[in-house]
């Protein structure tokens, strides 16, 4: 008899937790939409656009331990974000130009509804893709062992990223800083700020709903080889001795663009040691040149009468074409981001079919 209730009792605690499983992978759950809406400005009217239109909470108010600090599985991501210092604003004219900023110069590349080349595109970008939740704040401070996407972008806070920072991502939400002192210092640093959000706010898509898989195969066929390796291991293969390459070596032999920050920030090359970056990262830093044109030996020309000349091999080319085609397709305008006359001119005047004529003019 022991026995039977034995079994009896274990079935329905297994029947329980199957049900309490099933339940907790509905999300959001009924508790919390009440509680953020409670905290949304809704007499902010790009909150309530937002929120009403997409489904993503512009929140300047927030309790950042159960809005973004939570279910971490590894510790060192547990230990990073318990770490971070996340400040409030408290001056409503404060929240509703940080706001402004942010649909402005940021959001404002991603359209409802995007015409290119006679073509409509209506990829819903935000409604799919956007984080549910956007903590928006005045201060943002990391401590060591700095991670995440904002540091794979030209436009990083700093070198090793501790300290003040614009902005950190998890499945949870995407947390900005916007305090308004750090965005006056200068053109230039608004720029740098609102450009690096952007590319955060892409990539965490690419991320998060495997948006590589959007990529033509086509983009990946030229670098496919060097995926994965190390500098030494090609060169193994080729029958030479190790060595060191320069960035324009880079370029030339394993066709993928170069940052001052991606792969490297060596900028006197790559140590025959260096891995080769893998496909997601090759897209990644594709993405951030787009965003961010820079003047590099072995990568771009600059003269008086262009002062942005594309210089990459034409492989790169081809590959940033296929990059750009891509964000278009997802209704990012592509067109409003690139600062680049050239390169827009290109993406512009180049069809598919040219560019499979020039693809196959370098086999």
């Amino acid at each position: 008899m022991n026995r039977i209730s034995i079994i009896l009792a274990i079935s329905a605690l297994l029947f329980c937790c199957v049900a309490c499983e099933d339940e907790d992978g509905l999300s959001p759950s009924g508790l919390d939409v009440d509680r953020v809406q409670d905290l949304l400005d809704w007499s902010n009217p790009v909150v309530k656009r937002y929120y009403d239109d997409y489904g993503v909470a512009l929140m300047t108010d927030f309790d950042e331990n159960l809005d973004i600090k939570f279910n971490f599985y590894e510790s060192w991501a547990n230990r990073f974000w318990r770490n971070m210092e996340i400040g409030k604003m408290e001056r409503k004219s404060e929240c509703d130009s940080a706001i402004a900023v942010l649909d402005t110069a940021v959001f404002r590349y991603f359209k409802d509804e995007l015409e290119f080349q006679g073509e409509v595109y209506r990829s819903d970008f935000k409604k799919k893709y956007f984080p549910n939740k956007i903590l928006i704040t005045n201060k943002l401070i990391v401590g060591t062992d700095v991670s995440g996407l904002i540091m794979q972008t030209v436009n990083r806070p700093s070198k090793t990223g501790a300290g003040s920072t614009f902005c950190q991502s998890n499945d949870n939400a995407i947390v900005v800083n916007l305090e308004s002192g750090m965005l006056n210092i200068s053109p230039e640093k608004f720029e740098q700020v609102t450009k690096a959000i952007l590319y955060v706010m892409i990539i965490y898509a690419f991320e998060k709903y495997d948006l590589y898989s959007m990529i033509p195969d086509a983009f990946y066929e030229f670098s496919k080889p060097y995926y994965g390796k190390r500098v030494y291991q090609v060169q193994e293969e080729l029958g030479e001795e190790q060595h060191a390459i320069s960035r324009m070596e880079w370029v030339e032999n394993y066709h993928m663009v170069v940052t001052s920050v991606g792969p490297t920030d060596n900028m006197f090359g790559f140590l025959a040691t260096y891995p080769i970056p893998d496909a997601k990262r090759d897209v990644r830093i594709c993405i951030d040149h787009l965003i961010n044109p820079e003047t590099l030996d072995g990568a771009r020309v600059e003269t008086e009468s262009d002062p942005f000349v594309y210089q990459w091999d034409a492989r790169c080319s081809i590959k940033m074409w296929y990059i750009a085609q891509t964000l278009i397709k997802l209704g990012i305008d592509v067109m409003a981001i690139s600062p680049d006359p050239n390169f827009r001119e290109f993406i512009s005047n180049k069809t598919q079919e040219d560019i499979d004529d020039i693809t196959n003019n370098l086999f």
